[in-house]
């Protein structure tokens, strides 16, 4: 009996061996989509317990800083923007977005573990 529960493990644990490797993914690549899948989880609890305050402070942040614009109290430095974060070649709000969106094309598995982390842990909490 336990010979046979032992098998069907052994079976198991190979035909997942099997299925990662066909994805050609190595221990840490592993290791690294658990992490971000976690971290995702983890924000998916945070903003579903604490979502209505975070929006709230956004907007009203972005109001406030659309404000300050509008009579010329504050300007928005791109320059500054673009060292701060390592984007180059930032003039206005389209290339930010241009520049932000091949980000995200090369880190597809990276933001897909942590996107459905996210999902997962939003309908959890």
């Amino acid at each position: 009996m336990m010979q046979n529960i032992k098998m069907l493990i052994w079976d198991r644990k190979s035909q997942l061996e099997i299925w990662i490797s066909n994805l050609h993914l190595n221990s840490l690549d592993f290791i690294r989509f658990t992490s971000f899948f976690g971290v995702g989880f983890l924000g998916g609890l945070f903003f579903k317990r604490w979502s209505k305050y975070i929006i709230m402070v956004t907007v009203s942040l972005m109001i406030f800083l659309a404000v300050l614009q509008g009579f010329s109290i504050i300007t928005v430095n791109f320059l500054v923007i673009a060292r701060l974060t390592g984007l180059h070649n930032i003039t206005n709000i389209q290339t930010m977005l241009t520049a932000l969106i091949h980000i995200a094309h090369q880190h597809t598995w990276e933001l897909s573990c942590s996107g459905i982390g996210f999902i997962i842990g939003f309908k959890t909490g």
